[in-house]
């Protein structure tokens, strides 16, 4: 692998380390301003925290609401 290969790794897996809890973060209080029931919203925590970038991009796609 050249140098600019191996910065352009570097730089992606920086970005990775820093733009991963920042969306977590992001994700946890936009969550914590919805209202939600209790259950629904331990769900959610649990599964952001469990499975970080996975449970963030879901609660973004899905956007769950409480109805009623």
């Amino acid at each position: 692998m050249s140098a600019m290969g191996t910065d352009l790794v570097m730089l992606l897996l920086q970005l990775a380390l820093i733009g991963w809890p920042l969306l977590s973060l992001a994700t946890l209080v936009a969550l914590r301003r919805r209202r939600l029931a209790a259950v629904t919203q331990s769900l959610w925590i649990l599964i952001i925290l469990l499975a970080p970038i996975l449970g963030a991009c879901a609660f973004w796609i899905i956007q769950p609401t409480e109805n009623g």
